[in-house]
Order: structure tokens, then sequence, then C-alpha cells
């Protein structure tokens, strides 16, 4: 069987924006937006992993596989996951926040049904796989570095887009 090279893409430029603290008072929030500008508050605690992006980049590149049961009817997809990063690093609380399939593969289609109809019929037990795999990435993970206010560690969320190829 065809095995698919998965590479895991972070959006780097956009990993301090995609961060979602939870709202702590007196501080302002982590970004604000006027639907034409994005103000990035870099004083917002934020987690981070060991060693900085580009370790969290090489460790999704050896971890994250893209789902076997998907490779037939998909060529790729993003996944946006949330989860806790608690007091002492840990992971916890995984939610799937986005979903969105890349492209179709054309040759996979069921007799009987058009390929939009069959698309919308097998997003709903694509997910899931991609979900999974997601999950069992971020808990072999290891502790991130917890975000800090006034030189205490707090708990946070935070969001992270993995891209499946």
């Amino acid at each position: 069987m065809h095995m698919r090279k998965t590479t895991a893409i972070l959006l780097l430029s956009l990993t301090a924006a995609a961060a979602r603290a939870q709202l702590l008072p007196g501080v302002p929030p982590p970004y604000t937006s006027d639907l034409k500008h994005v103000t990035v508050n870099d004083d917002y605690p934020t987690p981070t992993y060991p060693d900085g992006n580009k370790a969290l980049h090489d460790f999704l590149k050896q971890n994250l596989r893209f789902p076997q049961e998907a490779a037939r009817a998909v060529k790729g997809a993003i996944l946006l996951m949330r989860f806790t990063v608690s007091k002492d690093g840990t992971l916890s609380d995984f939610q799937p926040l986005g979903f969105h399939v890349g492209e179709w593969d054309t040759s996979y289609a069921t007799p009987g049904l058009l390929p939009e109809e069959q698309r919308k019929a097998m997003l709903p037990h694509l997910q899931p796989l991609f979900v999974k795999e997601a999950e069992r990435t971020l808990r072999l993970m290891p502790k991130w570095v917890p975000a800090s206010q006034n030189g205490k560690h707090v708990q946070t969320t935070f969001t992270l887009p993995l891209t499946f190829l």
C-alpha cells in the first residue's frame, strides 16, 4: 500500500496570534481585531514548546502521520487543535476547532454518488481520523514551558494549526 509522507507545517508567523490564553484580570487580550487589522499583544502570557518553534516543527515532522484510512480519499488536510498547557507544562483537554480538507482524490468515487455529495457524506468520517492522530501526536510531546504572569506559571490554552500532507 502506498505510504504517504506526512509533513507538519507550522504557520510560525501566526503562532503568537493563534495562542489563546485564558483571559486574565488586568491583562489585555492576546490580540484584537477590527476586521481590517490584527494587533498581537506580545505581553500576553503564552506557553512555548521546549527549544522553540523550530523544535516544535521538527517534532511534528517526525511524529505526525497522515491517517492511513483517509489516504484513499484526500490528499491533504488542516486541523486546528486547541489544548490546555497546565502550570507544570503538561498538555490536556484536546479540542478540534476547525477542519479543512485540502484536495480530494478524484479517482476514489462511489458509484451513484456525485463527487460533491460523496465529499459531504465523507467529512464526518474523516475528521475523527485526523483528530485521533493529532491527539496521539500531542500526547507524545514533552512538557511545554508554561506561560508566566507576574513571575508565576499560569494555566493557558493554546491553538495550533496542524497540516497533513
